[in-house]
């Protein structure tokens, strides 16, 4: 057995059931059901992160096993489980994967799971260093430490009077996912005073491995200093070397390969449901027919669900629910204008829904700050106020899918008063790529006017729970302006298959947590089609849009 340092990070697409209470996890060894492990407790049911982190002995041969409960000791239901299978823990190259929960209750709900590795750092050499010493050369020696856990350090030798040292060190680290940032620093070693700093470089933790030099940063002025450094990311054993009398492709979940050479495979995780022993306490177990051999029943299981998915229609709007919206991102902006307003409706909804109510003003706008889940807007002509109590009315608008718009005019006669949700700040300060820049001046000869950043209240994205990666339909693409038709099915056909989209994603740091509060890069790996070498593309927020405002090419 080899400890393994496993995170359960986030559940998203779970089906909300009445008197729904907090939300957790269990896991356990598949072979070994008593010795359970169990996240703590989350109140959010649309999206819980748990960001769990726990070591665990694991033999090559172990699979683990997840479910997800809402409820306490007494009273409690499962939300759906799924299994980890000990080959992706071999073969995921990501180390993390998007399992589809089992048993959910007809929707498709998915479980966020990553798992650490060891790493073998080698410092080789560093050149280029200043001389820290008044007397003498410097005596340096480096320090690499994972960011987020500085008790976790490696440390070289000291090599005396030597700006271009040669350490030649190899150590381990134990506990990194995917996203951590080793910290290489490099000091001047001294008898009779503080050590002096040298110069620092950072190297964010990939899939794969890494040699090369890195620039020391803040190496003094005018020295352009560097560091050599390889790391390796260790894989764990492979269970066909783990398990007598067997090979990885007749192991439980593992699907057949065939002959001819098939691209890497994506980190999906619909496996066929087995028995599982209850957690303490539980209810009693169901019966269960004899199994199927596994890769017939995940056959027949993958047929079965080819069959049952929903089909994919765009006749009703997506539905939201804003019941459980953060109450402190609610924006309210009140405006003057003429009293004509445009709308854009989809689905069944063509026209706004509006309740015309006699009373007094300040109720209506008390209406809207008490139930914005309910209420978009609020329209009064603008010297209401000044009537009558009993002569008083306004205009209540429903959030029904009708997008209203108004332009604003100074002293207009009407007033429009707009709930909005801004799911981040809206000021934040960007860390531009290299590419939409270019496309804002070069497009067509022209100009586009501007960027929008989703979640930021521009009118994109504005909506609770905002998740790069999340449950994705073939249906979701829209086509628009976009001409390109071949573009338009590649994504359509990645969202037919579960995982697909997230293992484009692979190499964004914290990507379940994306978007974040702060300025938010994703590098997508993609295909270049010349050489048929993968690509990473690093990517910022920013949207380009319309005149008007709305998205380009929608």
């Amino acid at each position: 057995e080899r400890p393994l340092t496993l995170q359960i990070a986030s559940a998203i697409g779970l089906k909300k059931l009445d008197g729904m209470s907090d939300i957790y996890c269990t896991c356990h060894v598949l072979e070994k059901p008593q010795a359970r492990i169990q996240t703590q407790s989350i109140s959010d049911f649309m999206k819980p992160v748990w960001n769990y982190t726990t070591t665990i002995q694991l033999a090559a041969e172990n699979s683990l096993v997840f479910e997800v409960w809402t409820g306490d000791s007494k009273n409690y239901k499962s939300l759906g489980r799924a299994t980890l299978y000990s080959w992706q823990l071999v073969e995921s190259a990501s180390r993390l994967a998007k399992l589809e929960l089992q048993e959910a209750g007809g929707v498709r709900a998915y479980l966020n799971v990553r798992w650490a590795a060891t790493t073998i750092v080698h410092i080789i050499s560093a050149t280029g260093l200043r001389n820290a010493d008044f007397m003498g050369v410097s005596d340096p020696y480096c320090i690499c430490q994972i960011k987020e856990k500085p008790d976790a350090k490696l440390q070289t030798e000291v090599i005396d009077n030597t700006l271009d040292p040669q350490w030649n060190y190899t150590g381990t680290l134990d506990g990194i996912f995917i996203g951590d940032s080793l910290e290489f620093t490099v000091w001047d070693k001294d008898q009779l005073k503080k050590d002096d700093f040298l110069g620092q470089a950072t190297l964010t933790c990939g899939s794969i491995d890494f040699v090369g030099r890195l620039e020391l940063q803040d190496a003094g002025k005018g020295f352009k200093a560097s560091l050599s450094v390889r790391v390796e990311v260790l894989k764990r054993k492979s269970t066909a070397q783990g398990v007598s009398g067997k090979d990885a492709s007749s192991l439980p979940g593992q699907p057949q390969q065939p002959e001819a050479q098939q691209p890497n495979k994506l980190q999906t995780c619909q496996v066929p449901p087995k028995p599982r022993p209850p957690p303490a306490s539980s209810p009693p177990p169901s019966v269960t027919s004899k199994p199927q051999p596994p890769q017939l029943k995940a056959q027949q299981e993958r047929q079965q669900q080819k069959k049952t998915r929903p089909s994919a229609s765009r006749d009703k709007p997506k539905i939201l629910d804003w019941s459980k919206a953060d109450q402190l991102k609610w924006v309210y902006t009140e405006v003057r204008f003429s009293g004509s307003y445009s709308f854009k409706a989809s689905g069944e909804q063509k026209q706004p829904k509006k309740e015309v109510v006699m009373g007094l003003v300040d109720d209506g706008r008390a209406a809207i700050r008490g139930k914005p889940s309910e209420y978009c807007g609020l329209l009064f002509q603008s010297n209401m106020p000044s009537f009558p109590e009993a002569q008083q009315k306004y205009t209540l608008f429903k959030r029904s899918g009708v997008d209203l718009t108004v332009q604003e005019l100074k002293d207009g006669p009407f007033t429009w008063v707009s709930a909005k949700y801004q799911a981040l700040p809206a000021e934040v300060k960007l860390i531009p790529d290299h590419f939409t820049d270019s496309l804002l001046c070069q497009y067509k000869g022209g100009a586009l006017p501007k960027t929008i950043l989703p979640g930021r209240g521009f009118g994109c994205g504005d909506v609770p729970f905002l998740s790069l990666l999340g449950t994705v339909d073939p249906s979701d693409v829209y086509q628009g302006q976009v001409g390109d038709c071949w573009l338009l099915s590649a994504i359509s056909a990645l969202a037919e298959h579960s995982g697909s989209i997230e293992y484009l994603f692979r190499k964004t740091v914290n990507v379940y947590d994306r978007p974040s509060a702060g300025p938010n890069q994703y590098t997508i790996t993609l295909f270049d089609l010349p050489s048929w070498k993968e690509v990473d593309v690093v990517i910022d927020e920013r949207l380009c849009c319309k005149p008007n405002g709305e998205l380009f090419a929608s």
